[in-house]
C-alpha cells in the first residue's frame, strides 16, 4: 500500500493491509477512489473493495464517492452523503524524519495503545509509513457532517 523503509517493513502485512482496507469499505456504495503515489493528480475507480485492494493502491477514499469524477483533484462535495465508518488521522510529531522509520512505527505503538487507553479500540489501524489511521465502524450509516458557519 505504501513506500516502505527497512524499518516498516519489518511490520508490514500485506493481507492485513487488504483485510483492513476491505473492512473499512464493507457495506458502502461504489464507486470507490484510489491513487497511486507517483500520479496522485491520477484518481483510478473500483466497483468493489476487492478490486480496489488487489490494484495495490497507494492511497484510498475510506468513504465511497457519488460518481466518477473526470476531473483530478479532491471534493468534499464528491463524498457520499452517509458513510458507515469515521476515521482518526494522527499525524508524526512535528520535527519527525520522515525517513526514520523505526521512530515512526514507534510513534504509531504509541498512539495506539494511547487510544486504547482511553477506551477507544478502533476496528482498524494502519500505519501508512508516515503518519496513522484509526478507523470505527459504525452501524448502521450515518450522515456527514455539514460545516459549521
Amino acid at each position: 500500500m505504501t513506500k516502505r523503509t527497512e524499518a516498516t517493513a519489518e511490520v508490514f502485512d500485506a493481507d492485513l493491509a487488504r483485510s483492513a482496507i476491505a473492512l473499512i469499505l464493507e457495506g458502502q456504495e461504489p464507486p470507490f477512489e484510489g491513487r497511486v503515489r507517483e500520479r496522485m493528480e491520477e484518481a483510478l475507480w473500483f466497483e468493489s473493495p476487492v478490486d480496489l485492494v488487489g490494484a495495490g493502491m497507494d492511497y484510498f477514499g475510506p468513504v465511497a464517492r457519488k460518481a466518477r469524477r473526470p476531473l483530478a483533484g479532491f471534493s468534499k462535495r464528491d463524498v457520499a452523503d452517509t458513510t458507515n465508518v469515521v476515521w482518526l488521522d494522527l499525524d508524526p510529531p512535528p520535527g519527525a524524519a520522515a525517513d526514520d522509520g523505526a521512530l515512526l512505527v514507534a510513534e504509531a505503538g504509541r498512539r495506539l495503545e494511547g487510544l486504547r487507553a482511553l477506551g477507544l479500540r478502533p476496528s482498524a489501524f494502519v500505519f501508512s509509513g508516515r503518519g496513522c489511521w484509526a478507523y470505527w465502524k459504525l452501524d448502521p450509516t450515518s450522515p456527514r457532517p455539514r460545516p459549521r458557519p
